[in-house]
């Protein structure tokens, strides 16, 4: 083969492969993040719905509305706090995976969300301790970890059942802005 056939096929491998990755993005991914964004709400009412659909609770003072999605089953409510770095986040996963609180527990240990100690986004447990929530006994876990800014935060999780199936609770902040006693009261909140 000479050397401008090589380069001929060469060319229009290069040309099928950016068509296939543009067909890609025109037919994947952009409808995908289009019907993100649709399902991506910010107003108050909507994420208060959207968390009440998860479970009943006293929001901490200081805690906004920030957004809330629901997208395929899966609803998530999320909060900003009374300080920069200061987040609530309600999860709860879709009743068609029949999925409980303990195999939602199960799936965070095997890819290393909840692990003890590890390289994950320089997070380790410090903490883990049994609480009741919505009538269940729950393992509550507290991590403190380094966020993509360099800024050392803690934070507080627990997976339980739901109102509509299993559920996860993160509730987050700065150290020098952490406040167990406020964090145990919301977490007895949830009803």
């Amino acid at each position: 083969m000479s050397n401008k056939t090589a380069f001929i096929l060469l060319g229009c491998f290069a040309l099928a492969l950016g068509l296939t990755a543009a067909s890609f993005y025109a037919l994947v991914l952009r409808p995908a993040g289009w019907a993100i964004g649709q399902s991506l709400d910010r107003g108050a009412l909507e994420v208060g719905r959207t968390a009440r659909q998860i479970a009943d609770f006293e929001l901490p003072a200081g805690y906004q509305a920030e957004f809330a999605l629901d997208l395929m089953g899966m609803e998530l409510a999320g909060y900003t706090g009374p300080c920069a770095g200061c987040h609530l986040y309600l999860v709860q996963a879709p009743q068609y995976l029949n999925l409980s609180a303990a195999d939602l527990n199960q799936q965070f240990a095997a890819a290393g969300v909840m692990v003890a100690d590890g390289p994950r986004r320089q997070v380790r447990i410090v903490e883990q301790y049994q609480a009741e929530v919505r009538g269940q006994e729950v393992l509550v876990s507290i991590s403190e970890g380094v966020n993509g800014s360099g800024k050392a935060y803690r934070s507080l999780t627990a997976v339980f059942e739901g109102k509509g199936g299993p559920a996860l609770v993160n509730l987050s902040a700065p150290l020098e802005d952490w406040d167990q006693a406020a964090a145990d009261a919301f977490l007895a909140s949830l009803r």
